[in-house]
């Protein structure tokens, strides 16, 4: 009797595993098995299917050969056939306990969750004490319960993008604009020396929902080196991405960023050793408002070997030391793709730690940003996530159209594609507007840096300050709220604009405004000025603007002002002057109140006499009930 015990090598030699028992068999079935042994540790499976098929032709109950082709079949993605083989093993030898869990893990890739429930029940009543095998299979067994209980709320389908976007090479770690115009992704792919390289590919939505032929990425962003994860801001004038080996990189890959200037992109700069270090930096995700970087590194410190860890950049334009994402985010196993919402609050990340269907799966947590905690996270479920690795997920300004990387089997082979998909409302971010803008000199009309702040009128809280770039500004704003815009700039009158909540689902303001000079005769629209229907009583919301008037009055002493109302036609002349005049007062009174003298404040109520637009629709009615405020000496 001969001791035959097969080493199969698992992931290219990284991982050895026994297989066998002690049986007799022939002198040419043991050659041809170890033959088959030889050949499959050397990567050759045609070779060692061959000499395992020969094997069972002389040795019909050499079950090892089972379970060696069982192994060639999982080496190819066939998970079905490689199930065959492992029952015709147990068939022979029932005693292969490791066999119901290979069987039950393979049932699980293939998503049939019944039967790999129950399979693994049969490796559980025969493996009673504790090993690695059974450690392995409680997370299985966790894993498929949440398959099970995930496919019972189903209520979505994901679609798989065109091949003019997805190919037989990997294609992940996809970014999008805002508008969800443009689709950036990395690809891995056969350069034309036949060598692997990572380089970002690029293409534009169409009309109809699809995509275009998706083309090399255009600028100083690819080279003979190897690129992936890229993300942009949400004005579209910043990219940060991860390069590999380059000459200025503090470590095997490091994080980059180029702006767009006079339409074209500087030269990448690394952004330092603040943020890259001798560890491995990745997978950068920039909050909307530009002022927190996500991204992955297996630097010392974390959970884990690959954790999320965010900087914060100061007033002055300089990244923090990064902190790490913490517990709620980050296990002991890795995590990757981090990418924050529009909305600036909602995180999604994957992670392999995290209960799970298996491999890594997509998770929505929160962040939030007073104490710097993230929510417990949520599982996406199922279709987004399966039993292999999905990752990658960005969300459009609506919130919940969604593309994402998921791990599909093509041609034997393990394909990584890009996937679009409906996110369900548990899964869903806030829907978000944005106001792009410029600022010019109402005279000249030449582009003029400012002051900006936007108050959400709601609650009258700042929601965005800054200062313009170029005369540029970008802010995405909450859906479900109205806003007050107030812009200044020494030597101008300030400017006022409203923005009231659209009908639109997802809404994006492209705006012009104009700044006139401080000087007689200036005239500025008060449209955050707000009064209670037919009536001089004003609304609370309108604080903001009467402090913007004082802070007119209060930082230039001389001036003398006056506040012009006006209304619509309807009603009588008499009453809607009295109306527009009592308004006007109201607001007299207002910054009085505020220590403003009432000899530096004269009012007028003009009625209906100077509309702006012909009266003609309560659209236009709209616009003509108004208040305005005019300089009358300096």
């Amino acid at each position: 009797m001969k001791k035959h015990i097969l080493f199969i090598t698992i992931l290219f030699g990284v991982f050895v595993q026994p297989i066998s028992a002690q049986i007799s068999y022939s002198k040419k079935a043991n050659a041809l098995f170890s033959e088959g042994t030889y050949w499959y540790q050397r990567q050759q499976m045609d070779k060692a299917k061959d000499a395992f098929k020969q094997t069972l032709k002389k040795e019909k109950n050499y079950f090892e050969a089972y379970n060696g082709l069982a192994l060639i079949s999982e080496y190819y993605h066939d998970y079905a056939t490689a199930n065959v083989y492992y029952k015709k093993a147990l068939v022979i030898n029932p005693k292969l306990k490791v066999n119901y869990y290979k069987r039950a893990r393979n049932f699980h890739v293939l998503q049939q969750y019944s039967k790999a429930e129950y399979t693994l029940n049969e490796f559980f009543s025969r493996q009673k004490h504790r090993s690695k095998t059974f450690e392995k299979a409680k997370v299985l067994e966790q894993s498929i319960q949440l398959a099970i209980n995930f496919e019972t709320k189903h209520f979505t389908n994901k679609i798989l993008l065109s091949d003019s976007v997805n190919t037989l090479n990997d294609e992940y770690l996809p970014t999008i604009s805002i508008d969800a115009s443009e689709l950036i992704f990395t690809k891995a792919y056969r350069n034309s020396l036949n060598e692997m390289t990572e380089d970002f590919f690029y293409t534009q939505k169409k009309d109809d929902g699809t995509f275009k032929e998706a083309v090399f990425l255009e600028g100083p962003f690819n080279t003979s080196l190897n690129e992936g994860a890229i993300c942009m801001t949400a004005d579209g004038k910043t990219i940060y991405f991860t390069a590999c080996g380059r000459a200025d990189s503090y470590g095997s890959c490091d994080i980059y960023k180029s702006d767009l200037v006079n339409n074209r992109w500087t030269t990448p700069e690394n952004l330092g050793e603040q943020i890259n270090g001798k560890s491995w930096e990745s997978q950068p995700s920039i909050s909307p408002d530009g002022k927190r970087l996500y991204f992955v590194s297996n630097r010392d410190g974390g959970f884990g070997n690959r954790d999320i860890w965010f900087s914060v950049k100061d007033k002055y334009g300089e990244w923090s030391y990064p902190s790490n994402c913490g517990s709620n985010v980050n296990t002991t196993s890795d995590e990757m793709s981090p990418f924050i919402h529009w909305d600036n609050t909602h995180f999604y990340f994957a992670s392999k730690g995290h209960p799970g269907i298996g491999g890594y799966d997509i998770f929505k947590s929160e962040h939030l940003t007073e104490d710097k905690r993230f929510t417990k996270p949520i599982n996406l479920q199922f279709p987004i996530n399966t039993p292999l690795d999905d990752n990658g997920l960005v969300i459009e300004q609506n919130g919940k159209s969604a593309y994402y990387i998921s791990e599909q089997i093509r041609d034997s082979l393990l394909n990584h594609d890009i996937f679009s998909v409906e996110l369900m409302p548990e899964f869903r971010s806030d829907i978000m507007h944005y106001l792009f803008a410029n600022v010019i000199d109402n005279t000249s009309e030449k582009s003029i840096d400012a002051n900006i702040e936007i108050k959400r009128l709601s609650d009258l809280s700042t929601v965005y300050k800054s200062q313009t770039k170029y005369g540029h500004f970008f802010a995405c704003l909450d859906a479900k709220e109205d806003y007050a815009v107030f812009i200044e700039k020494n030597g101008y009158l300030y400017f006022s604009e409203y923005l009231e909540q659209p009908e639109e689902e997802s809404k994006k303001w492209e705006e012009t405004f104009k700044l006139k000079p401080l000087e007689v005769g200036s005239i500025v629209l008060l449209k955050n000025m707000f009064f209670k229907f037919d009536s001089e009583e004003l609304i609370a919301t309108s604080k903001p603007e009467i402090s913007r008037i004082s802070d007119l009055l209060q930082t230039n002493k001389n001036i003398k002002i006056a506040i012009v109302g006006h209304t619509d036609d309807l009603g009588n002349d008499a009453y809607n002057i009295a109306l527009s005049k009592n308004r006007a007062n109201k607001i007299k009174l207002a910054l009085e109140n505020l220590g403003i003298s009432p000899e530096r404040i004269t009012t007028i109520g003009e009625g209906e006499n100077k509309p702006l637009v012909p009266n003609t629709s309560e659209e236009n009615r709209a616009k003509n009930r108004r208040t305005e405020l005019k300089i009358l000496d300096i």
